[in-house]
């Protein structure tokens, strides 16, 4: 079942400013998107402001500590979101 719901402007704060201090030119690093046979894939794409293109990064759990700081950052900004937003939802 679906849970909808509405954040609020201090708990979408971390992704702003995630956003706002990222470098996504830089993402795109030789070795992100090297599996793990068990690796779980992440696929961030982020169009900011007037962008016509979306600005794509993927990684894998096992690659994550290669990251760049900035994509790190907002990495953890949504998984901490989405954790904290999944707890309101009924089960």
């Amino acid at each position: 079942m679906p849970c909808v719901g509405k954040l609020s402007t201090e708990e979408l704060q971390p992704i702003s400013e995630a956003v706002a201090q990222s470098q996504p030119k830089e993402w795109n690093r030789p070795g992100l998107n090297v599996a793990a046979p068990d690796a779980y894939g992440y696929k961030l794409e982020l169009r900011r402001g007037d962008d016509k293109q979306a600005l794509t990064a993927q990684w894998y759990d096992n690659t994550r500590d290669q990251l760049p700081a900035d994509l790190k950052k907002l990495s953890e900004a949504l998984m901490q979101l989405m954790e904290m937003t999944a707890k309101k939802c009924p089960n």
